[in-house]
């Protein structure tokens, strides 16, 4: 009996761990505990890597998890853009909200949706000049 009572000890001496683990982690990693950053810390966005149809390109998309100078990005999605040599062509803060539902899909090989739930639908397109533009397609 004494071992079990031991065993059970041991159980919910680790239960009790996992929260304050997580809570270290959300510290260390944003610096405050508001509850939009609480949930982003514990089920983050991965970055996704989606190459173009005829894989001359590819993105990958990563969300700005530093508070410093891009205040306006801390936790938007961040497009970047890649030729297939890896070199970066273009790096775009969306202004989606990570918090918020979002999906990144190419719909040509020189323009890829960006879908969200708090800022709507838009395109970038890669320009003559080589550039990618937004062009809004949320009412159209």
């Amino acid at each position: 009996m004494k071992k079990l009572i031991w065993i059970i000890c041991g159980l919910v001496g680790f239960a009790m761990l996992i929260p304050i683990i997580c809570l270290c982690r959300i510290y260390m990693t944003c610096g405050n505990l508001d509850r939009n950053t609480v949930i982003q810390v514990l089920i983050g966005s991965d970055p996704i890597t989606k190459h173009s149809p005829d894989g001359q390109y590819y993105f990958v998309t990563e969300v700005w998890r530093r508070k410093d100078s891009k205040k306006d990005a801390y936790l938007c999605v961040l497009l970047k853009i890649f030729d297939k040599s890896g070199k970066l062509i273009q790096e775009i803060n969306t202004h989606a909200s990570d918090v918020h539902r979002w999906e990144a899909l190419w719909k040509k090989n020189n323009t890829i949706l960006m879908k969200s739930s708090d800022i709507g639908d838009y395109e970038y397109e890669q320009q003559k000049e080589g550039v990618w533009r937004k062009k809004d397609i949320t009412n159209h």
